[in-house]
């Protein structure tokens, strides 16, 4: 459920080529709820919208009103240097057969986002897709992590065979 994780990140968060992940291992178990909150994309390894390509401040908003069922809202801000503030907001629905994973809620048949990892509290990995783009992205509550928190992720990005490179979103002068 992730920013970003977005991914609903990766639809926001990623270029015009596609990653080669070989793994897409989701957690378990998983509470969908604990992820709710703001959660900042700290590392991306493809960008999906070509306008994303150099946008700072990657914020992602979870919320979710305990009468909507299994349907989170996702509030994705960026600052873009040539368009400034930026923001996108659209709702996904966990998947009732595993809660890591989320359907976008206008087509449940496209997978938004898939959480591979987290401890709720620090960081979580995710893979997300828009279409047929993907992307590995890492969130974090609070940047920068501890060394603890980067040995996890490393663990959960290791698991899952992600092999290309990742970039580090700029947060300075958020």
């Amino acid at each position: 459920m992730m920013a970003v994780f977005s991914f609903v990140l990766a639809g926001l968060l990623g270029a015009l080529h596609l990653t080669n992940a070989d793994e897409v291992i989701l957690m378990e178990p998983f509470d969908p709820l604990k992820v709710t909150g703001t959660w900042r994309v700290w590392k991306r390894n493809t960008h999906l919208i070509e306008q994303t390509s150099t946008v700072r401040c990657i914020e992602v908003e979870i919320e979710h009103d305990e009468n909507s069922g299994d349907i989170f809202k996702m509030l994705v801000k960026w600052i873009d240097p040539n368009n400034g503030n930026l923001n996108i907001s659209f709702y996904v629905v966990d998947d009732r057969s595993h809660p890591a994973r989320f359907f976008f809620k206008a087509d449940q048949h496209r997978i938004a986002l898939s959480v591979l990892g987290t401890d709720y509290n620090n960081w979580a990995v995710a893979y997300g897709m828009l279409g047929l783009k993907e992307s590995y992205f890492v969130a974090a509550r609070k940047l920068p992590l501890d060394d603890a928190a980067l040995t996890d992720v490393e663990s959960i990005i290791s698991k899952n065979q992600v092999s290309k490179d990742f970039t580090v979103v700029d947060h300075s002068s958020c």
